[in-house]
């Protein structure tokens, strides 16, 4: 028999669970801050927008949109993800 506990499971198991079957539910989406490359404006997108976004002060493309998380193009993270 193993010493396992089953009323505090660790973040590791929790990860490998499915997301119905998790004991603490919790999304997988974020909001990130990111620095447009050319003007170096900082904006806050969601991590999985289903619509392009664009720097509001140069109009570049940041991010294109795919099926899931949005594809980061023309700009770096600048903090990692604020929940």
């Amino acid at each position: 028999m193993s010493a396992k506990d089953l009323l505090y499971p660790s973040t590791e198991e929790q990860s490998r669970v499915h997301k119905k079957k998790s004991l603490i539910p919790h999304t997988k989406s974020y909001f990130n801050r990111v620095k447009c490359e050319n003007c170096q404006n900082i904006q806050i997108i969601y991590s999985h927008a289903t619509t392009t976004i664009k720097c509001f002060k140069c109009g570049i493309v940041l991010t294109r949109k795919t099926g899931g998380k949005c594809e980061l193009i023309n700009c770096l993270v600048h903090k990692d993800k604020l929940r």
